[in-house]
């Protein structure tokens, strides 16, 4: 964490709710600019609050990032730079994480986290999800910081936070070297508080969320330290947002894979459905897309039991030696062929739907689906020592392997 802390004049919770307070009617000034602002905040908190972690560069090579873009704003798929960071010198506008002309990079720590960012989560709308990865050979073993405006108490998502995140106990006893218990202890809730204005949903509250990133991002203390924010999602804040320094994504970070989706399910308890319509691969800093199907002709199934109605489970070592009788026309199979048969006449429209973190488990692109499903054998029965059971159900994982086809 920083060591460079000077004097503060808040000496109470509620001299910072006075300061915040202050603060935060700022939004409502008419014509509002960042001068404003950097004046306004340094003569109510008298410093900038630059809490933080140093950590050697390795962890990020454990963890990926995620990024998504609407398809309807890229023009170009197999441009690899409209998925990366926009270039420093790019106009933009006023953002959560950035000031007016200041150009971030925003990730997310989730698939799923990333796409809700975009407030366009409706069925039929088509993203391009893109899975980021740190080069730790280019960067070397220099110390990278990380700043959170996160409560730590809160429940949040993935290994960003599992390992990033410092506790209430690590920040009180680093405040505590240079100011006391007593006033760590305020200076914990003043950076929790600053933390809640990234919470706020309204868009009035950039100017505010904007400057206090610009301090972390572009880092006017120490501008050749790259430091990552974090910062809990308004959409869901169960998942974590990531802002950079753009040049920093550009110069040590990889695009691995992009996977275009269509949403065909509604949000619900942290999981969507999608429909991968397209996957991309990096190869010598170019996009290459490929389409995919189910290889019906390489399908196959695994039974795993038979089940009678009676409550019975009827044991077999191989379904190619469990004789099936039919009750209608007397006809002999063995389980195996009674099942191809059901799979044939009733499967003949594979599951393509993905739940979105699952593209992204693995390196690589998917090799199939597994499906579960209990197929019930009408008009057959088994014989077996004790009865003649019928009512047979055959609980079996159907694999479908992908074929992948270059666009």
């Amino acid at each position: 964490m920083s060591s460079n802390l000077p004097d503060i004049n808040l000496n109470s919770f509620e001299d910072v709710d006075k300061a915040i307070a202050s603060f935060k009617r700022l939004v409502s000034k008419k014509g509002l600019n960042d001068e404003t602002v950097k004046v306004q905040f340094f003569e109510k908190f008298g410093t900038f609050f630059l809490l933080c972690k140093y950590y050697e560069s390795g962890f990020l090579s454990k963890i990926p990032m995620f990024r998504v873009r609407p398809a309807n704003k890229i023009d170009n798929p197999k441009d690899i730079k409209q998925f990366g960071a926009p270039p420093i010198d790019e106009k933009c506008g006023l953002g959560r994480a950035n000031l007016n002309g200041r150009n971030v990079f925003y990730g997310s720590s989730n698939a799923l986290g990333a796409l809700i960012e975009t407030k366009e989560v409706y069925k039929g709308n088509q993203f391009y999800v893109g899975r980021w990865v740190f080069n730790e050979k280019k960067y070397g073993t220099a110390e990278i910081a990380v700043t959170s405006y996160i409560d730590t108490k809160k429940k949040t998502r993935g290994l960003w936070k599992d390992i990033l995140l410092p506790s209430d106990e690590e920040q009180l006893a680093y405040f505590e070297k240079y100011y006391g218990k007593e006033k760590s202890l305020i200076l914990l809730y003043l950076v929790k508080e600053l933390g809640k204005l990234f919470m706020i949903k309204s868009e009035r509250y950039y100017p505010l969320t904007g400057f206090l990133a610009d301090q972390v991002i572009y880092s006017p203390n120490n501008p050749m330290l790259p430091n990552f924010l974090l910062y809990p999602s308004v959409i869901n804040s169960s998942f974590l947002n990531l802002a950079l320094h753009p040049n920093f994504i550009q110069d040590y970070y990889i695009l691995e894979k992009i996977v275009k989706v269509e949403v065909i399910g509604e949000l619900k308890n942290n999981s969507l459905k999608v429909l991968p319509t397209e996957f991309g691969l990096v190869e010598d800093e170019e996009l290459h897309f490929l389409s995919r199907e189910i290889n019906l002709d390489e399908r196959f199934f695994i039974i795993d039991k038979l089940n009678c109605a009676c409550g019975q489970s009827i044991e077999f070592d191989n379904p190619e030696e469990l004789p099936l009788t039919n009750s209608k026309n007397n006809s002999q199979k063995n389980l195996k062929e009674v099942v191809e048969v059901f799979l044939a006449k009733h499967i003949t429209v594979p599951d393509y739907n993905d739940v979105l973190n699952n593209l992204f488990e693995k390196d690589g692109l998917p090799v199939g689906i597994k499906q579960q499903m209990s197929l019930y054998l009408e008009d057959w029965t088994v014989k077996m020592p004790d009865d003649i059971h019928k009512a047979l159900a055959a609980e079996c994982q159907i694999v479908q392997p992908f074929k992948y086809t270059k666009l």
